[in-house]
């Protein structure tokens, strides 16, 4: 056989495999991962018994688990009639096809008693500088303000010195600075 014919029965044989081999490889499969969700549910806190705070698990479309019974919504509005430290937990879950990323996160939430209303010393004057007195619950300070709500804050703590320029009424808010 002459080279010419020997280098092209080669060369088919040659190409007849690699096509074969070719062939036999599996059809390349499209893989997705998903991400774990990002979830936060904030900052420990401290607020009054009675006092609602709702917590976000954010990622709209997830599945969610809360811990205490809450349903399985992305919202949850918490509250205790009682004083304590409280631990929420939720469970995010993303599924696409069969992907699943998971996250969960946790918050501290401690209801304290609010403090007691202070009490105070009624004074009658006209004008001038006077000294506003009261007493509130141990741990509590006496805020001052110029109306019941929305009012101008004077200052804090008691005795306050406070000028009186004409008739007027001021007002006490007992404040525990652990709230």
């Amino acid at each position: 056989m002459n080279r010419t014919i020997y280098q092209f029965l080669l060369n088919c044989l040659l190409l007849t495999v690699c096509v074969s081999a070719f062939a036999k490889m599996p059809t390349p499969t499209k893989v997705s991962k998903v991400m774990a969700p990002s979830v936060d549910l904030g900052r420990d806190k401290a607020v009054c018994v009675g006092t609602s705070v709702t917590l976000d698990a954010g990622n709209p479309g997830a599945t969610y688990a809360w811990s205490m019974g809450g349903a399985a919504t992305q919202t949850r509005t918490v509250t205790s009639a009682v004083a304590g430290i409280f631990t929420y937990i939720v469970t995010v879950t993303i599924t696409s096809g069969s992907n699943t990323g998971t996250t969960l996160d946790t918050i501290k939430i401690e209801y304290l008693t609010p403090p007691a209303a202070p009490t105070v010393n009624n004074i009658t004057t006209c004008q001038g500088n006077i000294n506003l007195t009261g007493n509130t619950s141990s741990g509590s300070q006496i805020l001052w303000f110029t109306a019941a709500t929305g009012g101008n804050f004077l200052g804090f703590g008691s005795p306050l010195l406070y000028n009186a320029t004409s008739t007027s009424t001021v007002y006490a808010q007992a404040w525990n600075q652990s709230m």
